[in-house]
């Protein structure tokens, strides 16, 4: 699964909201989705999803399928 990282959640977060709307390479901006992604599978498996997904959508090869795939896993896993 993801490797937890020794970034703050809500740092991550106010990055991605101050540079909403500013001129960025999309790979840039997926790494910046795909480490949200990576901080908040455990304690938001549901929003990191929806971070891995938008990655995905802005570079599709940041390296997030694996790690997407074993998140919807457990998602589905998890509201049986």
């Amino acid at each position: 699964m993801l490797a937890a990282t020794g970034f703050d959640a809500d740092l991550l977060l106010q990055t991605l909201e101050l540079t909403d709307g500013l001129d960025m390479p999309d790979q840039s901006r997926a790494r910046l989705h795909k480490a949200i992604g990576a901080v908040l599978s455990e304690s938001n498996p549901a929003s990191a999803l929806n971070h891995l997904n938008h990655a995905l959508q802005l570079d599709p090869r940041c390296g997030v399928k694996k790690d997407k795939q074993q998140l919807e896993r457990r998602l589905r896993n998890d509201s049986r």
